[in-house]
């Protein structure tokens, strides 16, 4: 497994996916706020199971994907907080 390879799939999945899911909210859509919020939470979110099991179905390698899945799982404990932070939103108790 390539840690690189890994590194970067997990970058694009928890910053650059929600960046990008802001601008065109904001600047192509022109969403309200509430609903660029949750655009971006969900954007924020960690990689799911669903490609891995491609990859398994497809016999393909898995293991970049299972290693997306569980450092992206524990990253985003982090940055989904900082972005609610950023965005001023309270989670529900």
């Amino acid at each position: 497994m390539s840690f690189t390879t890994v590194g970067l799939v997990v970058v694009a999945k928890l910053v650059m996916q929600p960046l990008l899911t802001w601008i065109l909210a904001v600047w192509l859509f022109h969403l309200p706020q509430d609903l660029t919020n949750m655009a971006i939470l969900l954007a924020a979110l960690p990689t799911g199971t669903g490609p891995f099991m491609l990859a398994e179905y497809y016999r393909r390698d898995a293991q970049i994907t299972s290693g997306a899945i569980l450092i992206s799982t524990v990253l985003s404990i982090v940055t989904l907080v900082a972005i609610m932070h950023f965005m001023q939103v309270t989670p529900i108790a």
